[in-house]
């Protein structure tokens, strides 16, 4: 990590770092079989590589042009609070920005990071989240290996920013002396934030400001909390594991997002974090190394295994759950999958990449951090709620950019660390068939965490199976990708948006209401057909029922028609249902067993531009035509709706009522 004096010295530097962009084509092989061996994907010097080390310099510029004399960023999220809004936005930018800078050599970076962590030392510590701590503690070790690599002569005598870094540094190991972990020491539920602490607290062991601080600090307890930070990692990973374990083809799958309803992104997140936690523990005094080092090995495999068979075909990751789609979740995976070193584990780092490169580049080249932001033109990108694009309330631009920033330079060392074969050397790797590249289905995760994924020859589904009060995390198909004529493949139906609730399926029978979710679920040899159970549980203040009869047809607004007062069986099963879906030639079928009297109602998001048309049959729905049983009504439901690919979605709600003795299905087709 030699840095010359006249990098440093702002001697001028190119921007990008890769020339021009190279176009990579995002198909993956045809009808399922696998591509033919081919140089390692993110080879230094390839076109993968280069490309992504472009975007990336792109939007590192972007923060540098953006960034105020105090170092503070803009958020356009929140055009209403001028500072330090999301907490952590300078410390992880900053970080983010001295990483790439020092790794590069580039000047105006490191500028730009000495300054946003100086406006964050400007102002007292607060001890209210991981990710300052975080950030602070591994920019002094970057800082403090940058300056081993000075002492022993690797590098030019010093200049100006030379001593601006070495003064950096000594402020940072100040702050460190009084920032205090908050949850590693906890016994509550694991997630994803005492998985970062953790890290932060085996970064500070590793550094010379250990034992220097007060008591209750990470500094001053920093001998203390290498084991509590081991144990965290090691112990605590491996309880959430063993909560989602499932077998697959390949070996055990494990989720480690954050209980109880897993989403996607921080399955992710917290992935990298442990592969992270594994290379900050060479050389430390560890308990039981010799089991505990391969417990930890075996977790980190089993999650990114997981990762591969959540990954749809376009390499989409972050599908289901709270921060959906956000662009440092893909890149978080990448770095986790590229860490594991295995043909297959970079295969799947060049999936996630690539839809990066594709759906969050904005027309300058730099990566939103979501397909909705990145589509947007509004030049100014400044928004009243930052729902209207599929986002959740905590979005901060700067703060998920630099996430998105600081999973790159981790990607990029990994990569390097590895010996990534040149392309120009020719090397081969052997050929590797991911999960979404052949046709099968599997279950990946257990309870809350489950869901059922398949591919078919041209189509590949996901099938959730709890219902967490949030349409992104619900009961039914999630997502389904279909591979169009010119073998790419694209969304068939927009991912679920923001907002509470469920889209069903709802179960009215007798003046009653409940909402269902899968009891359990499998899938057949064949791999195109699930079956399954589905509990419907009678809840009071049931949403989403206003406007709808037990009767099945349309009911004034002012009475919802269903009573959903609790009953003494509302911890239990009011009434059970089977399910079968099948899948495949362009089709989704979705069929309930039913009873005379069942009235059924299933919610369906379109684009907002799609054409709604009934005729005798069913439904067409932009380009989807829908068939169903029974179908008594239809009616769109008010309200806006935005998942963060699709801005403007409109909500569907359709109404079946069982006839005698038969099953109730809805089924959706692509011409």
């Amino acid at each position: 990590m030699a840095i010359g004096v006249a990098a440093l010295a702002f001697v001028v530097a190119p921007t990008g770092v890769g020339g021009a962009a190279t176009p990579v084509d995002g198909k993956l092989g045809t009808r399922g079989t696998a591509q033919p061996e081919t140089t390692a994907p993110l080879a230094r010097g390839g076109a993968l590589r280069r490309e992504l080390e472009e975007a990336l310099a792109r939007t590192l510029d972007y923060w540098v042009a953006r960034q105020r004399a105090d170092g503070t960023f803009p958020d356009p999220f929140r055009p209403w609070c001028p500072r330090r809004c999301g907490g952590y936005d300078e410390a992880i930018l900053g970080y983010a920005l001295l990483a790439h800078g020092l790794r590069s050599g580039h000047g105006p970076w490191i500028a730009a990071g000495v300054r946003a962590l100086r406006g964050v030392l400007a102002v007292p510590a607060t001890n209210e989240g991981v990710f300052e701590p975080f950030a602070v503690a591994s920019s002094y070790r970057l800082l403090t290996d940058w300056g081993a690599e000075e002492r022993t002569g690797t590098s030019g005598g010093g200049g100006t920013m030379e001593r601006e870094l070495v003064s950096l540094a000594g402020s940072l190991r100040d702050r460190l002396r009084h920032l205090r972990p908050l949850y590693v020491r906890g016994s509550g539920r694991p997630w994803n934030k005492p998985f970062v602490e953790a890290v932060a607290a085996l970064v500070i062991a590793r550094s010379d400001v250990a034992g220097y601080g007060p008591k209750g600090t990470f500094a001053g307890d920093a001998a203390e909390l290498v084991p509590i930070a081991f144990d965290y990692v090691v112990r605590r990973s491996r309880e959430l594991a063993d909560r989602s374990a499932t077998a697959t083809p390949t070996g055990t799958a494990a989720v480690v997002s954050d209980p109880p309803y897993y989403p996607a992104a921080y399955h992710a997140l917290t992935t990298a974090f442990l592969a992270r936690a594994r290379e900050m523990l060479g050389g430390l005094p560890v308990p039981d190394r010799g089991r505990s080092i391969p417990t930890l090995d075996g977790t980190i495999r089993q999650a990114v295994r997981a990762l591969a068979y959540l990954a749809a075909p376009d390499g989409d990751i972050a599908w289901r759950g709270r921060s959906q789609e956000q662009s440092w979740a893909l890149v978080f995976a990448a770095f986790a999958a590229a860490r594991q070193g295995g043909a297959c584990d970079q295969k799947l780092a060049a999936l996630v990449i690539k839809r990066l490169l594709a759906r969050y580049r904005r027309a300058d080249g730099t990566l939103a951090i979501t397909p909705a932001v990145a589509s947007d033109v509004t030049e100014a990108r400044a928004y009243d709620l930052p729902a209207e694009l599929g986002l959740d309330w905590y979005v901060s631009e700067p703060a998920y950019s630099g996430l998105t920033l600081t999973a790159g330079a981790w990607l990029l060392d990994a990569l390097d660390r590895a010996g990534t074969p040149s392309a120009d050397r020719g090397r081969r790797v052997v050929s590797c068939r991911l999960p979404s590249e052949r046709e099968g289905a599997w279950l990946v995760g257990r309870g809350r965490a489950a869901v059922a994924v398949a591919r078919g020859r041209e189509d590949w589904v996901a099938f959730g199976a709890r219902s967490a009060g949030d349409l992104r995390v619900d009961v039914g198909l999630l997502a389904w990708k279909h591979r169009d004529r010119s073998g790419h493949w694209r969304d068939a139906i927009p991912l679920r948006p923001i907002g509470a609730g469920s889209g069903g399926p709802l179960l009215l029978r007798a003046g009653r209401a409940a909402a269902g979710e899968l009891a359990w679920l499998r899938w057949r040899r064949d791999g195109r057909i699930l079956v399954g159970s589905v509990c419907f549980r009678e809840q009071p203040g049931l949403p989403g029922l206003a406007g709808v009869s037990s009767e099945g047809g349309a009911a004034p607004a002012a009475n919802s028609g269903a009573r959903t007062v609790a009953s003494e069986r509302a911890q239990g099963c009011l009434w059970r249902r089977r399910v079968t879906v099948r899948v495949g030639g362009g089709r989704v079928s979705v069929a309930f067993s039913a009873r005379g009297g069942d009235v059924l109602v299933q919610d369906v998001f379109v684009p907002g531009g799609a054409r709604i048309e009934r005729d005798r049959t069913g439904l067409r729905l932009g380009r989807m035509r829908v068939t169903a049983t029974g179908l008594v009504a239809a009616a769109i439901v008010p309200g806006r709706y935005a998942s963060a690919v699709d801005r403007g979605l409109r909500r569907v709600r359709l109404v079946l009522r069982a006839p005698r003795t038969r099953s109730v299905y809805l089924r959706f087709a692509l011409p």
